[in-house]
């Protein structure tokens, strides 16, 4: 996978195809027809997620109380590699001018795909404060959740579902579709 994810920047990935973001300002809610899109997409793809990475990080203090709960959830079941971004900060060794819970590549762990602790996690990621990575991987496409309300993806392989995941993504009328290359669908 860290082949083909350029992890401070994503667009700077090799594969970079593009990526689904809000055309009105963002609500909670939209975070699940952000989902189901998705969804549909890879599954109409048949290009579903054998596995999910994750490096997220997110501080109690900064996030709402059901960020919180949901984010207790998610540390439980050890999709969160931190839990508290202020205490990670003052740890023994830590770089005082990093910015608290900055990325590691070496912290990415990884696990069997599961959709309801991928849901959970976009959830988080997109109406919550974190830090981190996370991505759904398939054998020819990696997928993630941005915090800008949305999803990228990249290219994981020559396979990869390029036409036919473009023309399940545009159209939508609360989302736009931004594809290399092309202006905002």
């Amino acid at each position: 996978m860290r082949q083909h994810v350029a992890l401070d920047s994503y667009t700077s990935s090799p594969g970079w195809l593009g990526y689904l973001h809000q055309r009105a300002r963002w609500r909670p809610e939209l975070a699940e027809r952000a989902l189901s899109l998705v969804e549909r997409a890879l599954r109409e793809t048949e290009c579903w997620p054998s596995a999910l990475v994750s490096s997220l990080c997110a501080d109690p203090g900064q996030l709402s109380p059901s960020g919180r709960e949901q984010a207790a959830l998610l540390a439980e079941r050890g999709l969160l590699t931190c839990y508290d971004l202020e205490s990670l900060a003052d740890a023994p060794g830590a770089d005082p001018g990093e910015e608290p819970g900055a990325e590691d590549p070496q912290a990415l762990r990884e696990r069997r795909f599961d959709l309801e602790e991928f849901r959970a996690a976009a959830r988080l990621v997109m109406n919550e404060p974190t830090g981190g990575h996370l991505f759904a991987v398939a054998a020819e496409l990696i997928v993630y959740p941005h915090d800008d309300a949305g999803f990228g993806f990249v290219a994981a392989g020559p396979r990869a579902p390029r036409d036919s995941l473009r023309a399940l993504l545009q159209g939508d009328e609360v989302f736009a579709l931004r594809w290399r290359g092309q202006p905002d669908r």
